[in-house]
């Protein structure tokens, strides 16, 4: 096939040579696409998968909608070429993460009575997101009430679906959450129990992979609730990638060291947040 008469063949380097720039970056896409689709090569289609979503943040709606039902493509064909890359399945979990975002943001939009009519998977994901706008984005004024509220709620909602892929996580945060709340209020014993239950979960791929702040049980041990911290690192660490970081502070812990415990936010005092 040559291109603008030329005996030249259709490459990516010629095609970006035509006087008319949007046919240049439509022929060039279609070639891109076109061995991106033969290839089998799990790196670089995860990678494609993770540029596709950072180049789909912002745009509009549909953009967003189209790039990331082609990212979801791209990382499901890594994952099946090669089952054990943590890079694909990484990336694979991040794009369901961001489709998952994506839908929350369009049922937070939706009308008041058209939210209290939303089936129990819509809807427990709406309440996680309503739990922690009661906490506040800044910690420092949640409302205490709202939020334990929420939580509340959010465990009657995941014992209806058992089967749903989020409830897992879903009631890990809401324990967290209830831990919080009981610690602002004074009450450690009652947080630490929260704390516990939060460890308790089964497993899932959502719980395993997904960044776990360590706020409440770092706040726990300065209130002396030491083991019970060391208890719930023990308890969630074959649960997370996390496995050896969490069972060697437990064991520090219980030795009288306050290990530095990561990822937390800070500024806090001895306030959980």
């Amino acid at each position: 096939m040559a291109l603008l008469g030329s005996a030249e063949p259709l490459t990516e380097y010629n095609v970006i040579r035509t006087t008319n720039p949007a046919e240049a970056q439509g022929a060039y896409a279609r070639s891109l696409r076109a061995k991106l689709d033969k290839s089998t090569d799990s790196g670089m289609l995860a990678q494609t998968a993770q540029g596709l979503m950072i180049w789909g943040r912002g745009r509009d709606s549909h953009a967003t909608i189209d790039t990331l039902a082609l990212a979801e493509f791209y990382a499901a064909r890594a994952v099946s070429l090669d089952p054990a890359s943590e890079l694909a399945q990484n990336i694979a979990f991040h794009v369901q993460r961001l489709k998952a975002w994506q839908k929350l943001t369009d049922l937070h939009r939706l009308p008041a009575e058209e939210q209290k009519r939303l089936g129990d998977a819509d809807r427990l994901r709406l309440v996680e997101f309503e739990m922690e706008q009661a906490w506040g984005p800044t910690f420092k004024s949640p409302n205490l009430d709202l939020a334990a509220g929420k939580a509340r709620e959010l465990l009657d909602i995941t014992r209806r679906i058992p089967n749903d892929l989020h409830r897992s996580y879903a009631v890990f945060q809401a324990n967290i959450m209830l831990g919080k709340v009981a610690l602002r209020k004074g009450d450690k014993r009652e947080s630490a129990r929260f704390l516990l239950a939060a460890a308790g979960v089964p497993e899932s791929e959502e719980l395993r992979r997904s960044p776990m702040l360590l706020n409440l049980p770092r706040t726990l041990i300065d209130w002396g609730e030491r083991e019970a911290a060391a208890q719930f690192l023990e308890r969630i660490a074959p649960k997370t990638l996390r496995t050896r970081e969490f069972q060697d502070w437990a064991a520090q812990i219980r030795k009288g060291v306050n290990p530095d415990m990561r990822p937390i936010m800070v500024g806090c005092g001895q306030e959980p947040c």
